[in-house]
């Protein structure tokens, strides 16, 4: 095995002379591909590994992406995002996030529930009975009533 010496021209252009011959060949490669994407009907255009969605990649930056596989393309991209998402992957250049962990809230609700709470106490009831009606009226439990009221009344003197 020869080692390359980074001072080395020869050994520099040598290198750079493969990376060329790999790329073209690549190319060709890719070109090909699309020939045969477009000798195909739309239906019958599909992608076999990652490498062929690389070079179809390549073809659309180029404007060399054959019709018949646009549709294929696209069709790739939403599987794959719906895919990343079901899977709750990080993708920034997608950006996609995996949703937020725990419940989501709800603040018009939770705001209705404290100060329809306040109103009711206000006019008379006691705490538990004002808990207990707004939790029926809502379908809710009267402890979620009175968390929700309380860590308002928590917050508002804090």
């Amino acid at each position: 095995m020869k080692i390359l010496n980074a001072n080395d021209p020869i050994a520099q252009a040598e290198k750079r002379a493969e990376a060329w011959r790999e790329l073209k060949e690549w190319e060709e490669d890719a070109k090909s591909l699309g020939r045969e994407w477009a000798a195909l009907a739309p239906e019958d255009v599909t992608f076999q590994n990652h490498d062929q969605i690389l070079k179809a990649c390549f073809l659309l930056d180029e404007g060399l992406l054959p019709k018949s596989a646009w549709s294929a393309f696209a069709n790739v991209v939403m599987d794959t995002v719906v895919e990343a998402q079901d899977k709750k992957l990080t993708i920034k250049s997608l950006d996609l996030k995996p949703p937020r962990r725990g419940r989501t809230s709800d603040p018009k609700l939770q705001g209705y529930m404290v100060l329809k709470t306040k109103e009711l106490i206000e006019s008379g009831s006691s705490a538990n009975e004002a808990y207990a009606q707004l939790a029926k009226e809502l379908h809710k439990s009267p402890d979620t009533v009175r968390r929700t009221y309380e860590r308002a009344k928590k917050r508002s003197r804090g």
